[in-house]
């Protein structure tokens, strides 16, 4: 593979990973959050 093609695989990875990450957050997140809201309401 060619430099140029692997700086530019890392560039766009560099680009994807935190909206992937975020992504990931919420999803863990809400499930708990939800959860917790259950519990405290009741």
């Amino acid at each position: 593979m060619p430099a140029s093609e692997t700086r530019a695989q890392i560039s766009l990875l560099v680009r994807i990973l935190p909206l992937v990450a975020q992504e990931a957050v919420f999803a863990l997140k809400a499930p708990l959050t939800g959860r917790w809201n259950r519990l405290s309401a009741s």
